[in-house]
């Protein structure tokens, strides 16, 4: 779950030149976006939920059983099967992350490239330049619009996780979804 979020970042964009500066430019005009995902881990377990973005870095993920929101210094680990929630600072989480982060300080410490898959269609290599990053390498496949369709991340423990998006929906999110007053009936695990 933690990688998700973190490529996401880049459905717009002309990753094809390398041009990060594009990235950021449209990045900026983004208010808002929501997309149905699902994601396997090494082949075998999978995740699917809808996952909300809003600048600056709130950020919500609906799975069956959790929901996970931030503020971009906050994360609420909502438990809806143990009804509690898990407050912790992002800093301090092991599943944070920060969209802003992997559009303007992480493509410094990658090395970027384009491959192509077997119908020819341009893909986007990621290989970090320093271990201190929570991915060794990653794939993202693009749609004629630009927008992410696939992800593939290898982490530093040779894990991989496979992202596939759809049904994105651009500047249309209600903000109110990431209000964490509707979970005020749960037992609070607040490790801020």
């Amino acid at each position: 779950m933690k990688y998700l979020i973190g490529f996401i970042i880049f459905f717009y964009g002309d990753l094809f030149s390398g041009n990060i500066e594009n990235i950021q430019k449209k990045f900026e005009q983004i208010k808002s976006f929501q997309a149905n995902f699902t994601e396997t881990a090494n082949k075998a377990n999978s995740l699917r939920g809808k996952f909300y973005f809003s600048q600056k870095n709130n950020y919500r993920i609906d799975l069956l059983n959790n929901t996970i929101i931030s503020n971009g210094v906050s994360i609420w680990n909502i438990d809806h099967k143990r009804e509690k929630v898990v407050i912790s600072n992002i800093e301090e989480d092991p599943l944070a992350f920060s969209l802003r982060d992997y559009i303007y300080e992480y493509p410094k410490k990658c090395e970027i490239s384009e491959e192509f898959d077997e119908d020819g269609k341009s893909i986007i290599f990621m290989k970090a330049k320093i271990e201190k990053l929570n991915f060794k390498s990653a794939k993202l496949w693009f749609n004629s619009d630009y927008l992410i369709t696939k992800i593939l991340v290898n982490d530093p423990n040779n894990n991989q996780f496979i992202f596939i998006f759809n049904d994105i929906k651009i500047d249309n999110v209600d903000e109110s979804i990431f209000n964490i007053n509707e979970f005020e009936d749960l037992k609070v695990i607040d490790l801020r």
